[in-house]
């Protein structure tokens, strides 16, 4: 499960009451609805229209986002003027495999790129169950080699994502390994899927 989804779940469960079942035996289809900001849950309250609103709600910003294509799989482009040309952020959204979008981690991508002046192409890969293994790896290794051929160099190209974008990112770059393709120069991911025993830790990414 991804942050946004973490912090939606404990804020679900504190204040939402009889209304749904627990949100650990939600759907897969409730789970897009809920990161798409469509999840039926009987009347909202305040608190639950902002949790929801603040954490999946676009907001305002000049970095600007635009749809773009890696060789097939829709991907969105975030950026702005002041951009590190030469250098890209290859981004994997987490949602357990089974939800998520670029769009439903919008803000979250701004915030990296406000950080980093990195443009970052957060890809749309294929989600399950419709879609089986070993798809979104190989979307994942195609969206690379898709960068390359646009003209950055490996050593330009930072892999990240949180929850299962951080397993994607991992099992990625062990994929363009085994591939002997050329490494991207850093990964930086969240693991709340993968845990790793780091529960209450705070790790910082630095942008060279």
């Amino acid at each position: 499960m991804s942050f946004q989804s973490s912090v939606l779940n404990f804020f679900l469960k504190k204040f939402v009451k009889n209304t749904k079942p627990s949100p650990d035996e939600y759907s897969f289809q409730d789970m897009r609805d809920l990161m798409n900001d469509s999840f039926e849950m009987g009347e909202k309250n305040f608190i639950e229209k902002l949790i929801i609103k603040s954490t999946f709600a676009n907001r305002r910003s000049s970095i600007k986002s635009t749809e773009t294509v890696l060789d097939g799989i829709r991907t969105l482009k975030i950026t702005r003027d002041d951009s590190q040309k030469e250098k890209c952020i290859l981004y994997f959204h987490g949602g357990g495999y089974i939800a998520g979008s670029p769009e439903t981690h919008l803000n979250l991508l701004k915030e990296i790129y406000n950080n980093s002046k990195i443009t970052i192409y957060a890809i749309d890969y294929s989600l399950s169950p419709e879609n089986k293994f070993p798809l979104a790896l190989n979307e994942a290794v195609r969206s690379y080699t898709a960068l390359r051929d646009l003209g950055y160099h490996a050593n330009n190209i930072i892999i990240g994502g949180d929850s299962a974008g951080g397993n994607l990112s991992l099992v990625c770059t062990l994929k363009l390994q085994e591939n002997n393709q050329e490494l991207p120069s850093k990964l930086f991911f969240t693991l709340s899927m993968d845990r790793f025993n780091c529960f209450g830790q705070k790790y910082r990414v630095k942008f060279d």
